[in-house]
């Protein structure tokens, strides 16, 4: 039931796939809100973006008409 602590990275494409967010290096922690009869259980997740070994906390990759294909 304690926070927790977790490293990774993130990658989130918008719907039509033209444009993508990388966020390479994450400390997230998550905790538990428990259910309270009127609302069911779910986690609450703080993400904070670190600098990858290139200093580099996010990429936002746009598709270009050269990429396409």
């Amino acid at each position: 039931m304690n926070p927790k602590k977790v490293l990774g990275s993130l990658i989130f494409p918008s719907n039509d796939r033209s444009t993508i967010i990388i966020l390479p290096k994450v400390e997230m922690y998550s905790s538990l809100v428990a259910a309270d009869g009127d609302n069911p259980a779910y986690f609450n997740v703080t993400v904070t973006p670190k600098a990858n070994s290139e200093e580099v906390e996010i990429f936002i990759l746009e598709k270009t008409e050269d990429s396409e294909g």
